[in-house]
């Protein structure tokens, strides 16, 4: 299990950064910088924000502006009762909100793979990977569920 001083080493501090690298733009008191990947959901890039030590990432959701209905309520809303939820396997959301009519969403940015990078094209996944990969799905799961 990660202990706090682990979760350190994967943390990303604005004094460990060009700040001349976070010059594309502002979303309210984010700084943006480059582009981390892109999703059908939308861009996620890394941001400074101005009034904390650590670097972000913000998912500016464009896929979902597209959407029919209150998807964007209903998004906003879900994101509101998981602000601040802390656990090994999950993100840590710190805020939301809107971009003109593009949702928002932000969390501190880790270093390291998202499991798809990490995985990269293999076609079958080892028994030991795999397991490792459900008993985390569980974990976070069954801590969602409390």
């Amino acid at each position: 299990m990660l202990g706090a001083t682990d979760l350190e080493n994967w943390v990303l501090l604005k004094d460990g950064v060009d700040a001349a690298h976070f010059m594309n733009g502002r979303v309210g008191p984010f700084t943006l910088g480059r582009v981390l990947r892109r999703t059908p959901w939308g861009t996620v890039r890394l941001a400074l924000q101005d009034n904390s030590e650590e670097v972000v990432a913000i998912h500016l959701l464009e896929g979902i502006e597209r959407r029919e209905g209150d998807v964007r309520d209903a998004l906003l809303s879900d994101v509101a009762h998981v602000i601040g939820l802390r656990h090994r396997h999950l993100c840590t959301v710190t805020g939301a909100g809107l971009l003109g009519t593009v949702p928002y969403v932000v969390h501190g940015h880790r270093l390291g793979r998202t499991l798809e990078e990490a995985l990269g094209r293999v076609a079958v996944v080892d028994l030991e990977t795999s397991a490792s990969i459900v008993f985390a799905v569980c974990e976070a799961l069954a801590f969602l569920e409390d």
